[in-house]
C-alpha cells in the first residue's frame, strides 16, 4: 500500500484577493461575489507559481495547460480559437489578437487560444499583445462570461476596458503547435499537483 501523507494544499472557502491587484480584468457581467472561487484560485496559483508571466506570451501552451488542470480538478473546460478585439477607448488603446491575416507579436501564429468553461471564458495569454504593449494599468488576463448571448458582443471590464470574443476557424498548425507542447504540458501539470489536491 502506498502511503501519500504529503499535506497538498487544497483550495480555499473563499477569496481572498481582489483581481485588479493581480492585474486580472474580469467582466461587469460576473457577479463576483457568487462566482466559482476555484477559477480565481488557480489565477492566483498560476500567477504565484510565475507561470502567467512565463507563458503569458503563449497562448496555446497556457490554454491546453488550464483545460488540463481544470479537468483534473473536475471542471468541465475546453479550449477554442478566438479573435479578441480588445479595447480601451478612455485611454485610447486598441488591439486585435487571432484575427487571420494579422500577427500581433514576432513568433505568434496569426491565431489565439483561450479556455470555456460552462459559465467563464478563461483569456490568460495577452501578456504580449496587451500588458507589455500598453504597461502597467493594462491587464494581463481576462475572466469574461460565457454566455450564447454575449459571443460577438461587447464585454466590459470596470477601468481595463472591453473586448469581444469572435468564433474563428481553428488555425492549420494547431495539431502540430499543441504536440509539439504535449510533454512540456504534462510536466507542468506534474509540479502543478506536487503542490496542489487534485
Amino acid at each position: 500500500m502506498d502511503l501519500d501523507q504529503k499535506d497538498y494544499e487544497d483550495f480555499q472557502h473563499k477569496v481572498v484577493f481582489d483581481p485588479e491587484d493581480f492585474g486580472l480584468a474580469l467582466s461587469s457581467e460576473i457577479d463576483f461575489a457568487s462566482m466559482d472561487h476555484k477559477i480565481l484560485q488557480v489565477f492566483a496559483r498560476f500567477y504565484n507559481e510565475g507561470w502567467i508571466n512565463e507563458h503569458g506570451t503563449k497562448c496555446f501552451f497556457i490554454s491546453h495547460l488550464l483545460r488540463r488542470i481544470l479537468r483534473l480538478h473536475g471542471i468541465e473546460a475546453h479550449t477554442r480559437q478566438v479573435i479578441n478585439f480588445y479595447s480601451n477607448v478612455e485611454r485610447g488603446w486598441s488591439q486585435i489578437i487571432g484575427e487571420p491575416m494579422n500577427i500581433t507579436h514576432q513568433g505568434a501564429i496569426d491565431s489565439h487560444s483561450i479556455v470555456v468553461t460552462k459559465d467563464y471564458i478563461l483569456d490568460w495569454a495577452v501578456l504580449q499583445p496587451i500588458h507589455w504593449a500598453f504597461g502597467m494599468k493594462s491587464p494581463i488576463a481576462f475572466i469574461g462570461k460565457n454566455d450564447e448571448s454575449l459571443w460577438d458582443e461587447e464585454q466590459h471590464f470596470n477601468s481595463y476596458g472591453s473586448v469581444i470574443w469572435q468564433r474563428r476557424r481553428d488555425h492549420r498548425n494547431t495539431k502540430n503547435i499543441i504536440f509539439k507542447q504535449h510533454d512540456a504540458i504534462k510536466e507542468q501539470t506534474k509540479k502543478y499537483f506536487k503542490k496542489y489536491r487534485m
